[in-house]
């Protein structure tokens, strides 16, 4: 199965982390889906969200 295309309704990010976190997910998995909307954090890149001290979530799978 391809991933899922990235949906239109995204705020400018292809990646998502929680402002009181330290995982970034791709918005379609469960733990993204968990974050409230007000806690979100976007990133436009990997480099990005590592650069910001985020890691990739364990459980979202194909993220590096």
């Amino acid at each position: 199965d391809d991933p899922p295309s990235i949906p239109d309704f995204q705020p400018g990010g292809k990646l998502v982390g929680s402002k009181n976190g330290t995982k970034y997910h791709f918005p379609w998995c469960a733990g993204a889906q968990r974050i409230k909307e007000e806690n979100k954090r976007w990133f436009d890149s990997v480099a990005a969200a590592r650069a910001a001290g985020y890691s990739p979530a364990g459980n979202c799978k194909g993220l590096e």
